[in-house]
């Protein structure tokens, strides 16, 4: 399933599995965030721009629920499931490098996802800091027309 993904969006994945509790039955929406934050901080500092850190915002993706902290030999349980949310919003990942006609799945065309899907806690969460889907897939269609 995930072949076309790249190795940062493989790592958001495995981070937000991290990052839910290890007796949590599914991985939320709040924690491809978190996983997005750490695998990709350089694009979430190119959206957000000044109107909050990085760091403001991971501290806030980590107080919307019990997430466990990431640390150097974290065992995580492989048995940790996507939600049926975060399964649509992988989907969406899939369809939004496809209508940007992109080989490879990256941690961008996650965040649009996640901005599309805007029911999910972690898009009202973005939204509230000005962060926007049309402005973002602006942003990444103007990325892409560089390389």
């Amino acid at each position: 399933m995930f072949e076309r993904y790249t190795e940062s969006a493989r790592w958001t994945i495995f981070q937000a599995r991290s990052a839910a509790l290890p007796d949590s039955k599914y991985i939320e929406a709040q924690h491809l965030l978190l996983g997005l934050i750490r695998a990709d901080a350089a694009l979430f500092a190119r959206v957000l721009g000044s109107e909050i850190s990085v760091a403001e915002l991971e501290k806030e993706a980590v107080g919307t629920s019990p997430l466990h902290p990431v640390e150097a030999g974290t065992n995580v349980n492989p048995n940790v499931e996507l939600s049926n949310e975060c399964k649509r919003v992988i989907l969406l990942g899939m369809q939004e490098a496809d209508d940007l006609h992109d080989a490879h799945i990256g941690t961008e065309h996650l965040l649009l996802a996640l901005l599309r899907h805007h029911q999910n806690l972690a898009a009202q969460m973005l939204a509230r800091h000005g962060v926007e889907l049309e402005s973002v897939r602006r942003m990444v269609r103007s990325d892409a027309s560089k390389s």
